[in-house]
């Protein structure tokens, strides 16, 4: 799949993934972190595992890199994926200066994360 002319919907990380997650602006999928009840709102929205997984059950989602949903702590697994390299945030998954994957040579561990298909289960 190739992506042509994407652009982030918002000016900061959290709420942006957040957005691709579920397809909608940041102002539609009412992301505020001091908004009462927000967690429960968002653990319930459609986004991409659900939605793959209501055109077919046997469907199996993935999600490794970055996570960081911070303010309510959703999991990768709350939100529907199989599989995940679990809750990670800038230094887990990313910042240079945190020690994270961005201060090493396989900064989105693009490599790491391709190879490990090759090994066996």
């Amino acid at each position: 799949m190739r992506f042509t002319q994407g652009y982030a919907p918002a000016p900061f990380c959290c709420p942006t993934r957040r957005s691709i997650q579920v397809g909608q602006t940041p102002a539609r999928h009412l992301y505020q972190k001091d908004q009462t009840a927000w967690p429960l709102q968002y653990r319930k929205q459609l986004n991409i595992p659900r939605m793959l997984k209501a055109a077919d059950r046997r469907y199996q989602t993935a999600h490794f890199g970055k996570w960081d949903h911070r303010f309510d702590k959703v999991t990768p697994r709350e939100q529907g994926y199989d599989v995940s390299d679990g809750y990670t945030g800038n230094g887990t998954g990313g910042g240079r200066g945190s020690g994270g994957p961005a201060a090493k040579d396989d900064p989105k561990l693009m490599h790491h994360i391709t190879h490990q298909s090759d090994e066996p289960p």
